[in-house]
């Protein structure tokens, strides 16, 4: 993740396609990330993510092919 960061992150905020959403989350906030949305974290301080995939017979096949 950390070399995302570092050879990457520069340049995709220049893009105008692919450019990043950002915010700086605080105590009680809470984000909803889409199913399929790549995203990255990066933590400012100690922090807790909690985070739920679920997979059942609507998207195994999905999860298959992604693994």
């Amino acid at each position: 993740m950390s070399e995302w960061f570092i050879n990457f992150y520069r340049e995709t905020k220049k893009s105008k396609a692919y450019k990043p959403i950002e915010c700086v989350q605080r105590p009680g906030d809470l984000i909803f990330i889409p199913h399929g949305w790549w995203h990255a974290a990066l933590n400012l301080e100690e922090s807790i993510a909690v985070t739920q995939n679920v997979v059942n017979d609507e998207n195994l096949l999905d999860v298959v092919d992604f693994l």
